[in-house]
């Protein structure tokens, strides 16, 4: 088959005028039917125009002259440059007609016998898909003789017309959530949790986050690193309340694990006195110028490092109470 565009055309002429007969068969929007019909003039001129889309089915051209005829008939794209559709100046003997049937050619004498089959030419087979010149459907306003199938590499082009998902602005009844890959949160968690991400770094998880728990220390003890577990998670800051029991010694401090401070009862060193440090985040004055002191010098997956110094001989055993956020 041939396909027109709005502003293509079919012209033709003959060495003798108004003595071969033309008509030409076709779709017209959805609706079959003859395109044009007439006789070829002496001099190249418009047979049909296509003011729309056009598929050329079939084409029939037939010799009544008294003697053979030379024809041409050419194809001529908007803009561009007419085409050959058959060989140049085919002849068609007396009564010889020629026939296009929307793949072929054919040259059939006066007693129906076919004498040559030409193959359609390289320009129709331009318009198809892939070709160097595929008719665009755009504003078309009947309807195609054939289902059309949309091409993946089309849906693709449209998707990413404006880069990496830049055009989507709603999604509007998404039923499973995106991940945090994709930049969602997941999976929603329970009631009164709260979102953070895996220590991969690569997905989310919904938990408390909020961790309570006691340790002992005793405060003769020496200088150590001691590591304690069981929080759950890494912390990111710890809340500290010591004390010593019957006793003054007591603090108040917060840690991150870089900035710390912390505020303690100096009742030994005079009553009714608190005091504030920012080195440490545990500090318990036992007795006049006896101390045991810790801070946090690291966090670990289940919990957090205290770095613990004493100065002089400070007695008893502290209970510290924590409160870490992850």
């Amino acid at each position: 088959m041939l396909v027109l565009a709005n502003g293509d055309s079919l012209r033709g002429s003959a060495s003798i005028a108004s003595v071969v007969d033309y008509s030409f068969h076709g779709l017209a929007g959805p609706t079959l039917s003859m395109l044009a019909e007439g006789q070829l003039p002496a001099t190249d001129g418009e047979l049909y125009p296509a003011t729309a889309i056009v598929v050329v089915k079939s084409m029939i051209l037939v010799n009544t002259h008294t003697s053979a005829v030379t024809i041409d008939l050419t194809i001529l794209k908007s803009g561009s440059t007419a085409r050959r559709l058959v060989p140049k100046s085919l002849s068609l003997g007396i009564a010889f007609s020629l026939y296009f049937d929307g793949s072929k050619l054919y040259v059939i004498n006066a007693s129906g016998e076919i004498l040559n089959v030409f193959t359609a030419p390289a320009h129709a087979l331009s318009h198809q898909n892939g070709g160097s010149d595929e008719i665009s459907v755009a504003g078309l306003s009947g309807l195609l003789a054939d289902d059309q199938h949309v091409l993946n590499i089309e849906v693709l082009a449209v998707a990413a017309a404006k880069g990496a998902n830049a055009d989507i602005t709603s999604l509007a009844g998404l039923t499973t959530p995106l991940t945090l890959t994709q930049g969602g949160i997941g999976p929603l968690g329970a009631a009164n949790l709260k979102l953070f991400v895996n220590a991969a770094g690569n997905l989310a998880e919904w938990a408390v986050g909020i961790m309570i728990g006691t340790f002992t220390r005793d405060v003769t003890a020496a200088p150590e690193v001691i590591g304690y577990t069981g929080v759950g998670f890494k912390p990111s800051n710890i809340i500290f309340l010591a004390g010593i029991e019957a006793t003054a010694a007591a603090s108040w401090g917060f840690d991150n694990g870089t900035a710390r401070t912390v505020i303690l009862d100096r009742h030994y060193d005079g009553a009714d006195t608190y005091g504030k440090n920012s080195t440490y985040s545990i500090y318990l004055l036992s007795a006049t110028a006896a101390y045991q002191r810790g801070y946090v010098s690291a966090f670990g997956a289940d919990g957090f490092d205290i770095t613990w110094q004493k100065d002089g001989s400070p007695t008893g055993v502290a209970t510290i109470t924590y409160m870490a956020f992850r």
